[in-house]
C-alpha cells in the first residue's frame, strides 16, 4: 500500500488497495459532494470496470471544511485510514463521530485524484463569479 504502487489511467492515479485478507484491488477515487449539505463525498471504484468498490466517506454531520470527511475504516474499507496516510493523501484529524475518523484531504490531492470531478467545476464557477 505504498504511494509508489500506482499507475495512471485516463489522467487519474490508480492505486492498489490491500485489505488484510485480500491480494489487493486496483482502484481510482471518485470525488464529489453530498446533495443534502455539500460535504465531500468519496468512493473507491474499480480501475478496470468503473464499478463502485466501496464508499470511503460517511455523511454524518455538516463539516466546516470542504476538504474534510468522516471515513469508513471497517468492512470493505478495513485499513482505509492507514492507506490514506501512507499514500500522503491527507491527515487523520483524530476526531471521531460514531466510530468514523475525521480525515483532512490535501486540496491539490483531491484534484489530482479526480481532476474532472463536478465538485471542482462548481468551485471554478464560484471563483469566477466572485471575481466579476
Amino acid at each position: 500500500m505504498s504511494r509508489y504502487e500506482f499507475a495512471k489511467q485516463n489522467n487519474r492515479p490508480v492505486f492498489r488497495f490491500n485489505q488484510p485478507e485480500e491480494r489487493g484491488v486496483y482502484v481510482v477515487f471518485e470525488v464529489g459532494s453530498y446533495l443534502n449539505n455539500g460535504n465531500l463525498a468519496i468512493e473507491l471504484c474499480s480501475a478496470h470496470t468503473g464499478e463502485i468498490y466501496a464508499p470511503v466517506s460517511r455523511n454524518l454531520e455538516k463539516l466546516k471544511s470542504d476538504h474534510e470527511a468522516h471515513i469508513k475504516n471497517n468492512s470493505e474499507c478495513n485499513g482505509m485510514a492507514r492507506f490514506l496516510v501512507e499514500n500522503d493523501l491527507g491527515l487523520l484529524c483524530g476526531n471521531y463521530k460514531d466510530d468514523y475518523p475525521l480525515f483532512w484531504f490535501h486540496p491539490h490531492i483531491l484534484r489530482w485524484l479526480h481532476p474532472d470531478s463536478p465538485r471542482f467545476k462548481e468551485t471554478k464557477n464560484k471563483s469566477k463569479q466572485k471575481a466579476a
